[in-house]
Protein backbone atom coordinates (compact mmCIF):
# COMPACT_ATOMS: atom_id res chain seq x y z
CA UNK A 1 0.00 0.00 0.00
CA UNK A 2 3.02 2.28 0.88
CA UNK A 3 4.19 1.49 -2.92
CA UNK A 4 1.16 2.27 -4.26
CA UNK A 5 0.73 5.56 -2.49
CA UNK A 6 4.41 6.74 -3.38
CA UNK A 7 3.44 5.73 -6.73
CA UNK A 8 0.20 7.90 -6.52
CA UNK A 9 2.28 11.08 -5.87
CA UNK A 10 4.41 10.56 -8.60
CA UNK A 11 1.37 10.50 -10.93
CA UNK A 12 -0.14 13.57 -9.08
CA UNK A 13 2.79 15.45 -9.42
CA UNK A 14 3.58 14.58 -13.10
CA UNK A 15 -0.29 15.44 -14.01
CA UNK A 16 0.33 18.83 -12.25
CA UNK A 17 3.78 19.73 -14.51
CA UNK A 18 1.47 18.24 -17.97
CA UNK A 19 -1.54 20.55 -17.26
CA UNK A 20 -0.28 23.71 -19.01
CA UNK A 21 1.86 21.75 -21.34
CA UNK A 22 -0.70 20.97 -24.78
CA UNK A 23 -2.12 24.75 -24.72
CA UNK A 24 -3.12 25.38 -21.28
CA UNK A 25 -5.16 21.63 -21.58
CA UNK A 26 -7.60 23.73 -23.50
CA UNK A 27 -7.47 21.24 -27.07
CA UNK A 28 -9.75 18.80 -28.02
CA UNK A 29 -7.22 15.79 -28.12
CA UNK A 30 -5.77 16.84 -24.08
CA UNK A 31 -9.52 16.38 -22.89
CA UNK A 32 -9.20 13.01 -21.94
CA UNK A 33 -5.54 13.10 -20.63
CA UNK A 34 -7.17 15.94 -18.65
CA UNK A 35 -10.00 14.19 -17.19
CA UNK A 36 -9.47 10.65 -16.59
CA UNK A 37 -5.85 10.90 -14.67
CA UNK A 38 -7.65 12.36 -11.62
CA UNK A 39 -10.40 10.61 -11.60
CA UNK A 40 -8.34 7.34 -11.31
CA UNK A 41 -5.72 8.90 -9.12
CA UNK A 42 -8.39 9.91 -6.87
CA UNK A 43 -10.33 6.37 -6.70
CA UNK A 44 -6.89 5.29 -5.76
CA UNK A 45 -6.02 7.60 -2.79
CA UNK A 46 -9.86 6.93 -2.00
CA UNK A 47 -8.52 3.45 -1.13
CA UNK A 48 -5.48 3.93 0.54
CA UNK A 49 -7.25 6.74 2.70
CA UNK A 50 -10.34 4.40 3.79
CA UNK A 51 -8.26 1.08 4.61
CA UNK A 52 -5.73 3.46 7.31
CA UNK A 53 -6.66 2.66 10.64
CA UNK A 54 -8.02 5.13 12.03
CA UNK A 55 -9.50 7.27 9.44
CA UNK A 56 -6.74 10.03 9.01
CA UNK A 57 -8.10 13.55 10.41
CA UNK A 58 -10.34 15.50 8.25
CA UNK A 59 -10.39 19.07 9.00
CA UNK A 60 -13.48 21.17 9.04
CA UNK A 61 -12.42 23.50 6.23
CA UNK A 62 -11.81 20.69 3.67
CA UNK A 63 -15.63 19.36 4.88
CA UNK A 64 -16.95 22.72 3.85
CA UNK A 65 -14.89 22.67 0.83
CA UNK A 66 -16.13 19.34 -0.48
CA UNK A 67 -19.93 20.26 0.52
CA UNK A 68 -19.79 23.01 -1.79
CA UNK A 69 -17.78 21.64 -4.86
CA UNK A 70 -20.47 18.71 -4.91
CA UNK A 71 -23.10 21.02 -4.08
CA UNK A 72 -21.87 23.18 -7.04
CA UNK A 73 -21.67 20.00 -9.32
CA UNK A 74 -24.93 18.97 -8.94
CA UNK A 75 -26.09 22.47 -9.48
CA UNK A 76 -24.17 22.09 -13.17
CA UNK A 77 -25.34 18.80 -14.01
CA UNK A 78 -29.05 19.89 -12.74
CA UNK A 79 -29.16 21.69 -16.01
CA UNK A 80 -28.84 19.00 -18.14
CA UNK A 81 -32.03 17.74 -16.61
CA UNK A 82 -34.99 17.78 -19.57
CA UNK A 83 -38.16 20.10 -18.14
CA UNK A 84 -41.70 20.68 -19.19
CA UNK A 85 -42.25 23.76 -20.65
CA UNK A 86 -43.83 25.57 -17.96
CA UNK A 87 -41.33 24.87 -15.38
CA UNK A 88 -38.59 25.42 -17.85
CA UNK A 89 -40.16 28.88 -18.04
CA UNK A 90 -40.16 29.35 -14.27
CA UNK A 91 -36.44 28.43 -13.52
CA UNK A 92 -34.71 29.98 -16.75
CA UNK A 93 -37.52 32.28 -18.38
CA UNK A 94 -34.20 33.31 -21.17
CA UNK A 95 -33.30 29.42 -22.04
CA UNK A 96 -36.87 29.05 -22.42
CA UNK A 97 -37.49 31.93 -24.46
CA UNK A 98 -34.41 30.40 -26.85
CA UNK A 99 -35.45 26.84 -27.29
CA UNK A 100 -39.10 28.03 -27.67
CA UNK A 101 -37.36 30.33 -31.11
CA UNK A 102 -35.11 27.37 -31.99
CA UNK A 103 -38.35 25.38 -32.18
CA UNK A 104 -40.13 27.67 -34.31
CA UNK A 105 -37.02 27.77 -36.73
CA UNK A 106 -36.93 23.79 -36.38
CA UNK A 107 -40.42 23.11 -36.64
CA UNK A 108 -40.86 24.26 -40.66
CA UNK A 109 -37.64 21.95 -42.11
CA UNK A 110 -39.72 19.25 -39.91
CA UNK A 111 -37.41 18.59 -37.02
CA UNK A 112 -39.14 17.22 -34.34
CA UNK A 113 -37.47 18.45 -30.82
CA UNK A 114 -38.59 16.33 -27.85
CA UNK A 115 -40.91 17.59 -25.40
CA UNK A 116 -38.56 18.29 -22.24
CA UNK A 117 -35.83 21.12 -22.35
CA UNK A 118 -33.08 21.23 -20.46
CA UNK A 119 -31.50 24.91 -19.00
CA UNK A 120 -28.69 24.27 -20.92
CA UNK A 121 -29.22 25.71 -24.36
CA UNK A 122 -25.99 23.59 -25.73
CA UNK A 123 -25.96 20.48 -23.83
CA UNK A 124 -22.81 19.00 -25.45
CA UNK A 125 -21.09 22.10 -24.39
CA UNK A 126 -22.46 21.83 -20.65
CA UNK A 127 -21.82 17.93 -20.18
CA UNK A 128 -18.15 18.62 -21.77
CA UNK A 129 -17.35 21.48 -18.78
CA UNK A 130 -19.38 19.36 -16.27
CA UNK A 131 -16.82 16.88 -17.13
CA UNK A 132 -13.68 18.91 -16.58
CA UNK A 133 -15.59 20.61 -13.14
CA UNK A 134 -15.86 16.56 -11.61
CA UNK A 135 -12.02 16.23 -13.04
CA UNK A 136 -10.64 19.38 -11.22
CA UNK A 137 -12.81 17.99 -8.36
CA UNK A 138 -11.38 14.67 -7.96
CA UNK A 139 -7.53 16.36 -8.84
CA UNK A 140 -8.38 18.74 -5.70
CA UNK A 141 -9.85 15.46 -3.69
CA UNK A 142 -6.81 13.34 -4.78
CA UNK A 143 -4.23 16.23 -3.48
CA UNK A 144 -6.10 16.55 -0.15
CA UNK A 145 -5.61 12.52 0.82
CA UNK A 146 -1.96 12.41 -1.04
CA UNK A 147 0.07 15.58 -0.24
CA UNK A 148 -0.39 15.17 4.29
CA UNK A 149 3.12 15.44 5.18
CA UNK A 150 5.41 18.50 4.54
CA UNK A 151 8.15 16.80 3.14
CA UNK A 152 4.91 16.18 0.00
CA UNK A 153 3.80 19.74 0.19
CA UNK A 154 7.71 20.64 -0.47
CA UNK A 155 8.08 18.26 -3.64
CA UNK A 156 4.15 19.38 -4.76
CA UNK A 157 5.54 23.03 -4.40
CA UNK A 158 8.64 22.00 -6.17
CA UNK A 159 6.74 20.71 -9.03
CA UNK A 160 4.57 23.45 -9.57
CA UNK A 161 7.89 25.71 -9.38
CA UNK A 162 10.11 23.73 -12.06
CA UNK A 163 6.92 23.89 -14.61
CA UNK A 164 6.13 27.40 -13.85
CA UNK A 165 10.17 28.21 -14.66
CA UNK A 166 9.60 26.43 -17.88
CA UNK A 167 6.67 27.93 -18.90
CA UNK A 168 8.13 31.40 -18.47
CA UNK A 169 11.63 30.51 -20.25
CA UNK A 170 9.06 28.79 -23.03
CA UNK A 171 7.08 31.92 -23.06
CA UNK A 172 10.30 34.83 -22.90
CA UNK A 173 11.90 32.97 -25.37
CA UNK A 174 9.54 33.25 -28.01
CA UNK A 175 9.07 36.72 -27.42
CA UNK A 176 12.60 37.63 -27.46
CA UNK A 177 12.48 35.74 -30.67
CA UNK A 178 9.06 37.69 -32.30
CA UNK A 179 8.20 34.13 -32.79
CA UNK A 180 5.22 33.79 -30.65
CA UNK A 181 4.94 30.07 -31.24
CA UNK A 182 3.51 27.39 -29.30
CA UNK A 183 5.44 23.65 -30.26
CA UNK A 184 5.48 25.08 -33.80
CA UNK A 185 2.10 26.20 -33.67
CA UNK A 186 2.10 30.32 -34.50
CA UNK A 187 -0.56 32.09 -31.93
CA UNK A 188 -2.17 34.77 -34.43
CA UNK A 189 -4.96 34.73 -32.09
CA UNK A 190 -3.08 37.21 -29.50
CA UNK A 191 0.36 38.83 -30.75
CA UNK A 192 2.60 40.63 -28.54
CA UNK A 193 2.19 39.09 -25.47
CA UNK A 194 3.73 36.41 -23.39
CA UNK A 195 2.00 33.34 -22.88
CA UNK A 196 4.22 30.51 -22.28
CA UNK A 197 2.53 27.36 -24.04
CA UNK A 198 -1.11 28.84 -23.42
CA UNK A 199 -2.72 30.38 -26.21
CA UNK A 200 -4.52 33.15 -24.11
CA UNK A 201 -2.03 35.37 -21.86
CA UNK A 202 -4.64 35.72 -19.63
CA UNK A 203 -4.26 32.07 -18.87
CA UNK A 204 -1.04 32.06 -18.17
CA UNK A 205 -1.04 35.09 -16.04
CA UNK A 206 -3.64 33.36 -13.64
CA UNK A 207 -0.94 30.07 -13.70
CA UNK A 208 1.59 32.58 -12.38
CA UNK A 209 -0.26 34.06 -9.50
CA UNK A 210 -1.32 30.44 -8.73
CA UNK A 211 1.94 28.99 -8.68
CA UNK A 212 3.51 32.09 -6.69
CA UNK A 213 2.01 31.02 -3.16
CA UNK A 214 3.34 27.82 -3.48
CA UNK A 215 6.90 29.11 -4.72
CA UNK A 216 6.35 31.57 -1.81
CA UNK A 217 5.84 28.46 0.91
CA UNK A 218 8.84 26.82 -0.86
CA UNK A 219 10.84 29.48 0.04
CA UNK A 220 10.04 30.10 3.08
CA UNK A 221 10.15 26.83 4.22
CA UNK A 222 12.95 25.99 6.78
CA UNK A 223 12.46 22.51 6.04
CA UNK A 224 13.35 23.19 2.25
CA UNK A 225 17.08 22.82 1.17
CA UNK A 226 19.16 25.14 -0.31
CA UNK A 227 18.13 23.77 -4.10
CA UNK A 228 14.32 23.91 -3.78
CA UNK A 229 14.74 27.23 -2.45
CA UNK A 230 16.50 28.71 -5.35
CA UNK A 231 14.21 26.63 -7.81
CA UNK A 232 11.23 29.23 -5.46
CA UNK A 233 13.37 31.98 -5.90
CA UNK A 234 13.05 31.98 -9.89
CA UNK A 235 9.29 32.92 -9.97
CA UNK A 236 9.09 34.50 -7.04
CA UNK A 237 11.85 36.96 -8.45
CA UNK A 238 10.35 36.87 -11.78
CA UNK A 239 7.04 36.23 -11.82
CA UNK A 240 6.09 39.59 -11.18
CA UNK A 241 8.07 41.19 -14.30
CA UNK A 242 7.25 38.33 -16.50
CA UNK A 243 3.23 38.76 -15.31
CA UNK A 244 3.36 42.48 -16.75
CA UNK A 245 4.79 41.46 -19.96
CA UNK A 246 1.72 39.11 -20.74
CA UNK A 247 -0.32 42.16 -19.68
CA UNK A 248 -3.31 40.59 -18.52
CA UNK A 249 -6.76 41.56 -18.52
CA UNK A 250 -8.58 40.62 -15.44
Amino acid sequence: MILLERICIALLLVYAAWLPMPFGSNVDWAFLPLILPPMILCALAAMIWLRRAPLPYAPAAWKVWTAGAILFIAIVALQLVPLPRPLLAVVSPSSANIWTSAERIASPAGVVLPAGRPVSVNPEATRHELLRLIALFAAMQAASMLITTNVRRLLFAAALSLTAIFETLYGVREAALRRYAIWGWVNRLIFDRVTGTFVNPNHFAHYLAIVLPMALFLKMSRRARTMLKLVAGAPVAGSSRVWMLTRPRL
